[in-house]
């Protein structure tokens, strides 16, 4: 009897601690916009993947204090499934 393999969706988990300082050398009605920017990049070039999915937690907390004022940093849990980091508010 042949047994079916059962291909396992590989899931790895990593919590990051983002700095946005580089945010704070834009102008002030840029700097919620630069540090989206920011997060993203990060996500990219930390887990070498092109497709990154940003949760809306993550962009209700950049943007909760305005544009001019966004966070100094912030922690991020990412998972990394198939090509696909998706990024989520650490708690």
């Amino acid at each position: 009897m042949a047994k079916k393999k059962e291909e396992k969706k590989e899931t790895k988990e990593i919590v990051y601690n983002i700095p946005l300082r580089r945010a704070y050398d834009k102008h002030k009605s840029k700097k919620g916009i630069s540090a989206m920017k920011i997060i993203r990049e990060f996500i990219k070039r930390h887990t070498k993947s092109e497709d990154v999915r940003i949760s809306p937690r993550i962009n209700e907390y950049v943007w909760d204090r305005g544009i001019p004022k966004p966070p100094r940093s912030i922690k991020v849990k990412v998972s990394i499934e198939e090509g696909v980091a998706r990024a989520d508010l650490a708690a």
